[in-house]
């Protein structure tokens, strides 16, 4: 049975150089839940000469599995036909026999000047501690629970360490900041997934930001079982999707 990782490896290194009969071999159904893109594998296979006119590229810069879910964090560039010119992106790929099935992501443009784009996804990039794995995910799932959705910020301190943030323009104040800001301005109501190698958790939740519907995508390390450090990528969620499926 072919590693999940390889197999997104495969499919992602075949949409860098436009390889469509690459990618055919490694999707399978490939139900999406990307709210602009019909499902089935025709379409990301349709655009490709639309991103290979605009040079497409993208950098990977973490990637980790869980069961049969491959979990990635990618800037693409030149990548209009996503949203914006430059977009952060965490997908989430659900591998069945060697083949993609299902297909979650969330995609925000990368803004703000040279330093801050990099503060979006520079860090620690290895997957170690894991036989510490499922201990946390439990810590990141009560975290989000009670901190996040709950907005007991007192107890911030239960589960952080003085850790640093990797979002860009949420109106914190420091490495953490105040947590009541999060709270307020982007609230999850519904955890829909969590999902975690070794010292990476990525959690998949549905929320609010400023009272719109969001899908939002939070990363974190963990280093002693306390959270070390944080990476978020949030995409609105649209009236009108393109499939049926839901974001989540």
């Amino acid at each position: 049975m072919s590693d999940p990782r390889s197999v997104v490896s495969t499919f992602l290194e075949a949409l860098s150089h436009n390889d469509v009969d690459a990618m055919r071999r490694v999707l399978g159904a490939y139900i999406q839940h990307n709210p602009n893109a019909p499902t089935g594998p025709e379409f990301i296979l349709g655009i490709q000469p639309t991103l290979k006119e605009a040079g497409f590229s993208f950098q990977l810069h973490r990637i980790f599995v869980d069961g049969p879910f491959v979990v990635t964090h990618i800037t693409f560039s030149n990548a209009v036909a996503l949203g914006a010119d430059v977009v952060v992106v965490f997908d989430i790929w659900k591998v069945i026999d060697g083949r993609i099935d299902e297909h979650w992501d969330c995609i925000e443009p990368l803004t703000g000047d040279s330093t801050q784009q990099s503060t979006r996804t520079n860090g620690p990039t290895e997957v170690v501690d894991h036989h510490g794995t499922e201990t946390n995910k439990r810590i990141v799932r009560d975290f989000v629970s009670t901190v996040l959705t709950d907005g007991n910020s007192d107890r911030l301190h239960e589960y952080v360490l003085e850790g640093l943030q990797h979002h860009h323009n949420r109106g914190f104040d420091g490495p953490w900041g105040s947590i009541e800001k999060t709270h307020s301005n982007a609230r999850r109501n519904t955890l829909h997934r969590v999902l975690g190698e070794g010292n990476f958790v990525l959690t998949q939740s549905e929320g609010y930001v400023d009272s719109q519907p969001y899908a939002l995508y939070d990363l974190f390390r963990l280093e002693n079982g306390k959270i070390a450090e944080h990476w978020d990528v949030r995409q609105e969620i649209p009236a009108t999707p393109a499939n049926d499926n839901g974001m989540f």
